[in-house]
């Protein structure tokens, strides 16, 4: 077999293979398919339940989520209330070793660029650029998440703000006035000829960052101060500003960030500015001077959103701008630091098409598109033309990501492209509490707000992660009124018979595909103290959030739930579709096979041997 020197593994989450397929043959994946045809494809399973930041933890480390510890997209944590779970990306939860801790053993140096769940860094002797996944501010049932971000997305608007899909944190959308520009300092108008707005940013220390800008008919000029020599950048309706380096006061001092403005709308009695959130300038990478270094290259590093879209704050094509730039940032940045440093092993994961297929797919897939049109949860989100113009789009995005990628991937490279998971379209969403509430199991203090307070003095079980219900248990759980033993079993049965009987008001079917005890959860990779009392699958056109808790193998209209791999390089085998049964606990020991190191000492998977030359 050819000896490979170096992998590189892409890790794209939620790439479905079905999808992927179908935008090769469509033409709107060049680069990848001609990945595919000098290597091998194929379908893989991911680990139950099919979530971030669990199954980024299996692909690094080849361990089975009971075995890393990180048995859903939160840990919770034995002795915690119920309702309070564990940041799932948090490095530190991790109990198995990373591929890239493995490699150093063999003195191989790693690059990491945002792989999800690797935040605080482990490594010693590579580069790492970010890895924290999600970080809400303040969230009061998530604890020990790790915030990087200065703030969150800002929308100043002079209308109403929309009616969307609140999500806690994630931004603040502010109404402002346009008012005549007086008291402004080295105008170059008269006062009249202009109006100013305030535009005040509420930091996630508790501090703000107060901008005014000036109004005229065709533009914004954003300035530091009431002084036109103090302007930053200036913006027209449509248009991106410059990126903005400033200083941010925050509870640790004054911190340097990189802030974006996008002006929407402007009109005279109308306008609307979005800015995504604002991320530092340092304190994202390791070693730390590689952050000033990268945004001087490449230009200021920018996380995942959210909030604007599912909001009604900004459109599409904005959305689709910011990740396009987010998925090119990354690409470029990638190449400037294999090209520049030394490197055995590089990792890097990619969210655009997650966030895609939570927007559009259940409208692009035929199958539900009429039934999410006519049943649309938020008025706001996108129309069915919208999803089936997007998702190709980003789509194409991540490829051209893959295309640079390949730039540093000599002959001597076996590079991997891998997904976490895949993603369905799905009808509705049914809310598991929502049905031992029926049952007499879970009851409510309050439901008003985002957060229902629980009444755990009668609450006998409850659904506290995606897959996982907990018994309310006397003796383990600080609330527990259930009694171990007979009581407890007792508890688990209605919990399953619950489930088993549900039935979908509108559609007629029964909504569960699996509700199990905990010790018949081994062959999913599901065992210990860590793992819920019961562990429940629903149908795929239920899930409501295309992927999370419905079964490895399920698919459901044009895709499955399952992973992608694809592989190229000296030793793989090319043009070949691989036919037997591979898991995610594949990946790390077949990559550790391909460059003669150490498997990670808790990995579980086996080698891809299907895939390499004999």
């Amino acid at each position: 077999m050819a000896k490979a020197k170096k992998v590189m593994l892409i890790g794209i989450d939620a790439a479905s293979p079905e999808l992927v397929e179908l935008f090769i043959r469509e033409g709107i994946m060049p680069n990848t398919a001609r990945l595919v045809e000098k290597g091998v494809f194929g379908t893989i399973l991911p680990p139950y339940p099919t979530i971030t930041t669990s199954n980024w933890a299996v692909i690094a480390t080849g361990a089975w989520p009971a075995t890393t510890g990180i048995t859903s997209f939160t840990v919770q944590k034995v002795g915690d209330p119920l309702d309070i779970q564990r940041n799932g990306f948090d490095s530190r939860l991790c109990e198995a070793e990373f591929l890239w801790e493995a490699a150093e053993r063999a003195g191989k140096r790693s690059i990491l660029m945002k792989y999800w769940g690797s935040w605080p860094p482990s490594i010693k002797e590579g580069i790492q650029v970010e890895g924290a996944g999600v970080s809400l501010a303040n969230d009061d049932v998530i604890k020990d998440l790790i915030l990087l971000e200065l703030s969150g997305e800002h929308f100043f608007t002079t209308g109403d703000c929309p009616k969307g899909r609140p999500i806690k944190d994630r931004g603040v959308c502010q109404k402002v006035k346009m008012r005549p520009a007086y008291g402004w300092a080295n105008l170059p108008w008269e006062p009249g000829e202009c109006r100013e707005i305030t535009l005040t940013f509420r930091l996630f220390s508790g501090t703000e960052k107060t901008y005014y800008g000036l109004v005229r008919s065709s533009e914004v000029i954003i300035c530091r101060s009431r002084d036109y020599e103090t302007r930053l950048t200036a913006l027209g309706p449509g248009e991106w500003g410059d990126w903005v380096i400033d200083d941010f006061p925050t509870d640790e001092g004054l911190k340097k960030g990189a802030i974006w403005f996008r002006l929407l709308r402007l009109s005279e009695n109308e306008l609307a500015l979005w800015t995504p959130p604002i991320y530092p300038v340092n304190g994202f990478t390791y070693p730390p001077e590689i952050g000033p270094e990268l945004v001087q290259k490449v230009g200021p590093f920018t996380p995942k959103i959210w909030a604007g879209l599912v909001e009604g704050w900004i459109d599409d094509v904005t959305f689709y701008e910011w990740y396009d730039y987010h998925n090119r940032w990354l690409a470029e940045a990638s190449v400037y630091l294999m090209g520049n440093n030394p490197w055995d092993l590089f990792f890097l994961v990619c969210h655009a098409p997650d966030h895609a297929q939570h927007l559009y797919l259940s409208k692009f897939d035929p199958q539900t598109a009429e039934w999410r049109q006519n049943h649309n949860w938020f008025p706001h989100l996108p129309s069915t033309e919208a999803a089936r113009e997007m998702l190709p789009k980003h789509y194409e995005s991540v490829d051209r990501m893959v295309g640079k990628l390949l730039e540093a991937a000599d002959e001597e490279t076996v590079v991997l492209v891998v997904s976490d998971h895949g993603a369905v379209a799905s009808l509705d969403e049914v809310h598991v509490n929502d049905v031992l509430e029926q049952k007499g199991l879970v009851f409510y203090k309050s439901k008003e707000g985002s957060r229902p307070q629980v009444d755990w003095a009668r609450t006998k079980a409850y659904k506290t992660r995606p897959g996982h219900i907990y018994v309310n248990l006397k003796g383990r759980d600080p609330d527990g009124i259930v009694e171990p033993g007979g009581e407890y079993e007792e508890v688990r049965d209605q919990v399953i018979e619950a489930l088993y009987d549900y039935v979908h008001p509108e559609t007629g079917k029964r909504a569960f595909s699996m509700v199990i005890k905990r010790e018949d959860a081994k062959p999913l990779g599901l065992w210990g103290e860590k793992v819920g009392d019961i562990i429940y699958a629903v149908r795929p056109e239920f899930v409501g959030h295309e992927h999370g808790p419905i079964l490895p193998t399920a698919r459901y209209g044009l895709s499955s739930v399952s992973s992608v791999l694809i592989m190229a390089g000296p030793g793989v085998k090319k043009g070949v579709r691989l036919e037997r049964l591979h898991w995610l606990t594949d990946i790390a020991p077949t990559i550790s096979y391909i460059l003669d190191i150490p498997v990670p000492r808790q990995a579980e998977g086996a080698v891809i041997y299907e895939a390499l030359e004999p």
